[in-house]
């Protein structure tokens, strides 16, 4: 089994970009999440008051979100997928 879990180089690359996509998102995050002075619409309510006020780009925390979904999911079907090589998945997918 240790042998193996040398031959799947294709997983091995899968396993490093499904790795990084939750670092990726981790690291964009938070520029999203500084004060949002321009808006007006948001500005006429209370709950708009306290979004306006914590949430400064939109599209990157979707962006971010779905970097972070994407790469959970991805590791999850690496591991279901390599099931049986319990080697593989602790190398590539824990470390």
């Amino acid at each position: 089994m240790a042998v193996r879990a040398n031959y799947f180089q294709r997983y091995n690359i899968y396993a490093a970009f499904f790795a990084w996509l939750p670092l990726a998102a981790f690291v964009v995050l938070p520029t999203t999440f500084t004060s949002l002075k321009t808006s007006d619409t948001l500005g006429d309510s209370k709950t708009g008051k306290i979004v306006q006020d914590s949430i400064q780009n939109i599209p990157i925390l979707g962006i971010s979100a779905a970097f972070c979904i994407l790469g959970t999911m991805g590791s999850y079907w690496l591991w279901t997928k390599m099931n049986d090589n319990y080697i593989w998945i602790i190398t590539h997918i824990f470390m």
